[in-house]
């Protein structure tokens, strides 16, 4: 019997739950964009193995599987409906974590922005694309170890290019975060550290 925890909002829903003594997080897949006001949760699709829950689910098997710090998948769920279908993705919980969307309140340490350059480093080393990298997919334990999530649409991608937008994906998000307020000076001041950090990591 699964004990529910609590829920949060995003593009989709997240509901935190436990089950069998692990602590689990369920995320059910949602449109985002302009076609959210018309098709909520539905997505084109036959077949479960080209799901995006699936595809997930065996992207972060892999990025597990390599090391790199996500969360472990548990479970993909995949519901027909005609020509259509919804999905559900089941992974652990990271536990002891905070979003670097909240962080950003405050001014990070150097540390933390060496810390996300390496991280984001050595994905991009594994040639690993994130679909949306922003602030709120970024978190840190209370290590500074810092484990990216939502990794829907990710995929391995050959080449360079993509590497530096996915970056200027990242800049544009902790911009938006912090326009206007004293955060912005710290965030332009640490993404040098960032950089630094990313382009001096093997």
């Amino acid at each position: 019997m699964a004990e529910v925890h609590g829920q949060a909002m995003g593009r989709g829903e997240v509901r935190f739950f436990s089950h069998a003594g692990q602590r689990l997080v369920l995320r059910h897949y949602c449109r985002g964009g302009f076609v959210r006001h018309f098709v909520a949760d539905r997505y084109l699709g036959l077949q479960a193995a080209a799901s995006r829950s699936f595809r997930e689910w065996h992207l972060l098997a892999d990025l597990c599987h390599q090391g790199l710090p996500v969360p472990r998948p548990v479970a993909a769920a995949f519901y027909p409906a005609g020509i259509f279908y919804r999905a559900d993705l089941v992974t652990c919980q990271i536990e002891d974590v905070q979003p670097l969307s909240t962080l950003l309140q405050e001014p990070l340490a150097e540390a933390v922005w060496i810390a996300l350059g390496q991280t984001l480093r050595r994905f991009h080393t594994a040639q690993v694309f994130h679909a949306d990298l922003n602030a709120h997919n970024i978190l840190l334990d209370q290590q500074q170890q810092v484990h990216l999530l939502d990794f829907d649409r990710g995929s391995i991608r050959s080449g360079q290019t993509w590497k530096q937008e996915n970056l200027n994906r990242l800049l544009r998000s902790l911009q938006k975060l912090t326009a206007g307020t004293p955060a912005a000076e710290a965030v332009a001041t640490g993404w040098q550290q960032l950089l630094n950090s990313y382009r001096q990591t093997d």
